[in-house]
């Protein structure tokens, strides 16, 4: 009889949209993001441990660095909700934003 290993225990955070996969021993949290054009991305969630004043503060390093060219806020009491323009988003994958914005 073979042994079968147990599927991991996934986490559950209420009302939180983003994902979250198991990996090896642990898991991978992301934000969930929608691109609204070739140079509109919308962040509609941040990895959980992320504050939404400090990401605006990582946001607005990348408008210095031309990065990100615009930031908008619509946030709710509890959703956060960036719309930002970002030159070249049409040349980026989905992995590459989810690296480049820490989501």
């Amino acid at each position: 009889m073979a042994d079968i290993e147990p599927s991991p225990m996934i986490p559950f955070y209420k009302g939180y949209v983003g994902s979250i996969e198991p990996l090896n021993k642990g898991f991978v949290i992301t934000g969930a993001f929608n691109r609204l054009d070739d140079n509109e991305l919308e962040i509609t969630e941040l990895p959980i441990g992320k504050w939404t004043k400090d990401y605006k503060t990582f946001l607005e390093e990348l408008t210095k660095e031309n990065e990100v060219s615009e930031i908008r806020e619509y946030h709710k009491e509890n959703r956060v909700h960036f719309i930002i323009q970002v030159p070249k988003l049409e040349e980026m994958s989905d992995s590459d934003i989810i690296k480049k914005f820490k989501l």
